[in-house]
Order: structure tokens, then C-alpha cells, then sequence
């Protein structure tokens, strides 16, 4: 049989779904949700040559990250 997965936005609506599979004896399982971001050709090339300036030792402050951050969502 095929399973149906199930996203409540907030606490209520979780609440009042494990209550309606629990009275309708339903079998469910609890997962913790997994924040899993695909990242895009170029965020990959970006991560990679971070990793290369680490190894270079060519390292950035956490305020020049930030700075360089911003700059990518302008």
C-alpha cells in the first residue's frame, strides 16, 4: 500500500493529525523533518573553492563572510 507523508506548519496541526491517526488506529511514525538544501551548480563551485582557500590558508573573517554573503542575495 502506498504511505502518505504529511507537513503540518505549526504545532496545532500536528497535534490534531497524530490525535486523528491515534483515535482512527491508524500506524504512523514520528520523524524529525530533515532541512535538506540542494545546492545549485554554482553554490557548489562557491563551496569548493572554499575549501581550497582553507587549505591555501586564505581564510575570511566572519564579518568579510558576511559582507560576501549579503553580496550574493542582492
Amino acid at each position: 500500500m502506498d504511505s502518505i507523508l504529511i507537513f503540518p506548519e505549526n504545532a496545532n496541526q500536528f497535534s490534531a493529525v497524530k490525535a486523528f491517526l491515534e483515535e482512527m488506529k491508524i500506524k504512523f511514525s514520528l520523524e524529525k523533518s530533515k532541512n535538506i538544501v540542494e545546492l545549485t551548480d554554482f553554490e557548489k563551485k562557491l563551496v569548493d573553492q572554499g575549501f581550497e582557500n582553507i587549505e591555501k590558508g586564505e581564510t575570511k573573517t566572519k564579518e568579510e563572510a558576511h559582507q560576501i554573503f549579503m553580496q550574493c542575495f542582492k
